[in-house]
């Protein structure tokens, strides 16, 4: 067991390690770069001090070695957008995003087992197979498609 978690563990490393060096890989070689955000009318000197801040002036491979240092503290540097430090507000949304789960989770778990308890007890009729139809059409439904605005 201890053998397979170490693996796991291992797999993992090399996942993170890879999938953040492609991303840093491909943002370098998207045309522009952030200070695109500062307007055509930031001056010079604004765009230096953007790159300097947000260490766009360092070559790939001392980015990503900042960027390990950073993460094993996970210091993720200052939002652009926010021009705040990016930690809290990855906290705040992943506590909205948990609780938002939860209380879907919970919704789903209580009308499901309820819809059954009803098809079950009931067994045959209109509402037992109108529920069941809707079930079968939303558990075949692939994921995103109900999310999808209506044209």
């Amino acid at each position: 067991m201890a053998r397979f978690l170490v693996r796991r563990f291992l797999f993992a490393l090399v996942l993170v390690a890879s999938s953040s060096s492609s991303a840093l890989l491909l943002a370098r070689l998207a045309p522009g770069d952030m200070t695109a955000q500062l307007g055509p009318f930031a001056s010079r000197a604004e765009v230096e001090h953007t790159r300097t801040r947000f260490d766009l002036n360092r070559n790939p491979a001392s980015q990503w070695w900042l960027w390990v240092r950073r993460a094993v503290r996970l210091d993720f540097g200052d939002s652009f957008v926010y021009n705040r430090p990016v930690g809290p507000l990855v906290a705040r949304a992943a506590l909205n995003t948990a609780l938002l789960g939860l209380v879907s989770l919970a919704a789903a778990t209580l009308l499901g087992i309820s819809l059954g308890i009803f098809t079950g007890v009931r067994g045959t009729g209109i509402l037992p197979s109108c529920v069941r139809g809707v079930s079968l059409v939303c558990v075949s439904m692939p994921p995103g498609v109900a999310m999808k605005p209506c044209p």
